[in-house]
């Protein structure tokens, strides 16, 4: 009985004792409606999240007893959370019934912690973004040992009571919008592997309580706003193996400390900063270097040769500092090395020959410095070599023998002073994508070896001095997308050059592509038309508003023009004598301006360097034409009427059926108009440029010679009527004219245009298809009727032809589309897509209509934007960025600002026409100016 009841009592109290362990468990659950408190604690998590469009935490419920199941979830097996993984990238297989919440996996346990929590299998990248907060409840994950939620959009500070998870091995917040400082209890964690909150908008200090993370051995900082020097302590983490603080706003010295105890660092990326000083020599005690990265900072001295010692390196990042010095050769002993970027600093000396001992490297740029010497020929070794730049030197010599390159994919040897021959073994580098040769002093032939290399996409030969023709093999590179070869001696042109003025009517150099050459030459005489614009004096505070800035000798210099091979020989003035034609002239405010009825029209220039007529093939004379400078409300005030040019000039077509040559009478009025009281204008404008022709052809009677007459706008305009002038009365047939126009309205009736063609005029019109200036006038009532009515023309066209509004354009027209440039804002601005920087643009990027848009010639995409609102704003260029220097005004001695265009005035001659009138008043301003 005893013993029963013994047994009673033992039950009983075992009994209790399991009930106060289940109360006790309970208790430290802390059992809220069933949930255990980790469960609480990610609750709190979800209710601050504020967007979830894949529905990735739905199936987080209050009503489960614990959160091992959830999505992104893992537990240990007494069912405390350990790891909370949700990654804003999914990977997930192209199937539409996959679950939309992809890569959430659970599990009860967990043998292993991993040192990133980035996973890719492959498949079809899916979105998973939540927006919101991290909630400081997460403190109560006393278990936790991986907090990854990378490429999400949350927001907000990093909660302090993070560094309360004592447990904690990876921290992973990356690529989120998180703001704030980094907390400094985040020190606390002495536990923690890998820390990342890359990418957010992090501000404030880096902590320096940080160096309490003894076992950290990954520390990403990169891409924030964190501002101050590189805390020393950091050099207590002797287990880091990767540190990142790139991209964000750190200034001082590379800490000494980071390179004490730094055997086991792997990767340094401090690169996108504004660090100084020098890079210290220490660093390479950082044996197990493979990464050092400290690009696009402020550092200077010169590159430590201790970096010799770093055996494992194989990147090193210096570009974009001010380094100076020589490259040191014991660099060379970085046998592992396969990335060396030193371009854009201030490097001097010769190149090391032991560079070409680094057997694994891949890219090597050095553009941007100050080298000199010549390409060693041991880089012919470099036989893992695929990219290559030395561009922007001062290397001399010649270019080595690079057949061993055969993986090299772009070689840039451009603006330096190298010599010789092109190499025909560069034809052999079967994997050459691009080679750039250009502005060095090259001779010699082009070698028909180039042809071979099949995968070439850009040539760029351009400003050297090579002779002999271009190889007709060049045709066959098939995936050739840029081709340069202005500025040398090359005599395909000379040979070419009636072709490419037109005497074939561009046959064949418009489709299927436009010929390299022809579109070399189109944007050259636009650049011809760009100058009238950018030396026009368009301030209307000046006395000098309408003239040109510079005087005849300078103009083509100061426009950045001057290695054209040309000199400027007549300026030309024009005036009007109708009412609503000021709406295309400029006009000073001041109450006495330089020319109360004249404005500067243009001016005439004629090939004079003995190089460039050689490339020409002749002596060529330029006739260029302004446009109008103004808004494009000139268009409602052109009047529609034709008015006869003569009653003498009719048409002889058949077509034209005799017709008189009909012209819009505002153009006409201005390109004839003079008056004897004025003093630029004493002779029309038609009458100055006859002049300087018969001069120049009088000049020059004994050379071959070409007219190519080119202008912009209303440009345009007077550049065909001078044309139709000049040949019917100075010229005849004797010399060919060529008319180069871009963005011209229509001029006449078709007896103009048949008459052209009769004459032998060649004009090539360049429009952009969203201008609207190339469609008036005759906007209702034009060439496209003609056509219309088809073979009923012969009776309607006797009709339309009494109409004093019927126009037509003449000669042969290039259309391009501003659409097609991926660089060029999409929307309706017709200002701007009259703009003649646009049309150079997209002549340098037109290859065909089946072609996409490519550069070919490289002028510069911003000067889209010189007088415009064009480019797409993530090019980040201003809009209407060019404007002179303090407008043209200039301080005295005296401290006085005055308007003084002492240097930009026309030389005094015996021809008024030729003085712009201001040079000696100028001079008597300036003297006045001095002496105040």
């Amino acid at each position: 009985m005893v013993c029963l009841r013994r047994s009673v009592c033992a039950a009983s109290l075992s009994a209790v004792l399991l009930l106060l362990l289940f109360s006790y468990t309970l208790s430290s659950l802390q059992v809220t409606h069933g949930l255990s408190s980790d469960g609480i604690a990610l609750l709190a998590f979800k209710q601050g999240v504020t967007f979830d469009p894949f529905q990735v935490l739905s199936n987080w419920n209050e009503k489960d007893a614990d959160p091992c199941a959830w999505c992104g979830v893992t537990c240990s097996a007494d069912l405390r959370v350990i790891f909370l993984n949700i990654s804003g990238l999914a990977f997930a297989r192209a199937s539409s019934s996959q679950d939309a919440a992809v890569g959430c996996s659970n599990s009860s346990s967990s043998s292993s912690l991993p040192l990133s929590t980035s996973t890719s299998s492959g498949g079809d990248q899916v979105p998973c973004v939540l927006t919101g907060t991290i909630p400081p409840e997460f403190a109560n994950l006393s278990q936790l040992q991986i907090l990854s939620l990378p490429f999400n959009g949350l927001s907000g500070n990093i909660p302090a009571e993070i560094g309360y998870l004592k447990l904690l091995r990876i921290l992973d917040l990356e690529f989120n919008a998180l703001s704030g400082p980094i907390p400094d209890e985040l020190g606390q964690l002495s536990d923690l592997c890998s820390l990342n909150l890359a990418n957010n908008g992090l501000d404030g200090y880096i902590p320096a309580a940080l160096s309490g993370c003894n076992h950290l051995c990954y520390l990403s900082l990169a891409g924030n706003m964190l501002s101050g020097a590189i805390p020393p302590s950091l050099g207590n983490l002797t287990n880091l193996q990767w540190l990142a603080v790139s991209s964000n706003l750190l200034s001082s010295g590379i800490p000494v400390e980071l390179t004490r105890s730094c055997w086991r660092l792997e990767h340094l990326d401090l690169a996108g900063n504004f660090l100084t000083g020098n890079i210290p020599p220490n660093i390479a005690n950082c044996s197990q270097l493979q990464s050092l990265l400290l690009s696009a900072n402020a550092l200077s001295g010169n590159i430590p040769p201790d970096l010799g010692r770093l055996t494992n390196l194989q990147s090193l990042h210096l570009f974009m500092n001010n380094l100076s010095g020589s490259i040191p050769p014991q660099l060379g002993n970085c046998k592992s090395l396969v990335l060396l970027d030193l371009s854009s600093n201030e490097l001097n000396g010769e190149l090391p020959v032991e560079i070409g001992s680094c057997s694994s490297l891949r890219h090597f740029d050095a553009s941007a410095n100050q080298l000199s010497g010549s390409i060693p020929e041991a880089f012919g070794n470099l036989s893992d070599l695929s990219f290559l730049n030395l561009s922007s030197n001062k290397l001399e010599g010649v270019i080595p023998q690079l057949e061993n390159l055969q993986d090299l994919e772009k070689l840039i040897l451009s603006r330096n002073h190298l010599m010789g021959g092109i190499p025909p073994l560069l034809g052999t580098l079967s994997s050459l994508i691009v080679l750039d040769l250009s502005v060095n002093d090259l001779d010699g032939n082009i070698p028909e070896e180039l042809a071979k290399l099949s995968k070439l996409k850009a040539l760029l030969l351009n400003n050297n001095s090579l002779s002999g023709s271009i190889p007709e093999s060049l045709s066959n590179l098939t995936s050739l997308v840029q081709l340069n070869l202005a500025f040398n001696n090359l005599s395909d042109l000379a040979h070419r050059w009636r072709e490419i003025q037109g005497c074939k009517k561009w046959q064949g150099l418009l489709e299927p592509a436009l010929d390299a050459v022809l579109r070399e030459e189109i944007m050259k005489y636009g650049e011809f038309a760009q100058a009238t614009y950018d030396a026009f004096d368009n301030e209307k505070h000046s006395k000098y508003c309408g003239s040109s800035k510079y005087n005849k000798q300078k103009m083509l210099q100061e426009v950045g023009m001057g290695n054209f091979g040309y000199e400027v020989t007549k300026y030309l003035y024009a005036m009007a004598n109708m009412d609503h034609l000021p709406k295309f002239f400029s006009r000073s405010k001041q109450a006495d301006p330089w020319s109360k009825d004249s404005n500067w029209m243009g001016f005439v220039a004629v090939a004079t360097d003995e190089a460039e007529i050689k490339r020409l093939g002749r002596r060529d004379i330029v006739i260029s034409w302004r446009g109008t400078v103004t808004t494009l409300e000139w268009l409602a005030n052109l009047h529609d009427y034709l008015t006869p040019l003569s009653p003498t000039h009719r048409s002889t077509d058949a077509n034209s059926r005799g017709r008189f040559v009909n012209v819009e009478s505002g153009f006409f009025n201005l390109y004839t108009s003079k008056k004897e009281s004025t003093r630029y204008n004493k002779k029309s404008a038609a009458e100055q440029v006859k002049e300087e022709i018969c001069r120049l052809v009088e000049l020059y009677a004994d050379e071959e010679l070409s007219i190519t007459i080119t202008g912009h706008s209303l440009g345009g305009a007077l550049a065909s009527l001078c044309a139709f002038d000049i040949v019917i009365n100075v010229l005849g047939s004797t010399i060919p004219v060529s008319v180069f126009t871009y963005a011209s309205p229509r001029i006449g009736n078709d007896a103009f245009r048949d008459r052209l063609e009769e004459l032998g005029v060649n004009i090539l019109r360049v429009v952009n298809s969203q201008d609207i200036v190339p469609k008036v006038p005759g906007l209702l009532v034009n060439e496209s009727m003609f056509d219309m009515f088809g073979t009923f023309e012969r009776f309607v066209g006797p009709w339309l032809d009494r109409l004093p509004w019927t126009y037509t354009h003449a000669g042969v027209e290039l259309k391009l589309d501003q659409t097609a440039s991926p660089f060029v804002k999409r929307k309706r601005d017709y200002a701007a897509s009259h703009n003649l920087d646009l049309y150079l643009h997209l002549l340098d990027g037109f290859h065909s209509r089946s072609r996409p848009f490519e550069p070919a010639v490289g002028r510069d995409t911003a000067l889209v934007n010189r007088y415009s609102d064009s480019l797409n704003d993530d090019l980040v260029v201003p809009s209407s960025w060019w404007q002179q220097e303090n407008k043209g005004l200039i301080q005295n001695e005296a401290g006085v600002w005055r308007k003084c265009i002492c240097d930009s005035t026309e030389d005094d001659d015996d021809d008024d026409n030729d003085d712009d009138g201001s040079s000696g008043e100028r001079r008597n301003i300036l003297q006045a100016s001095r002496s105040a």
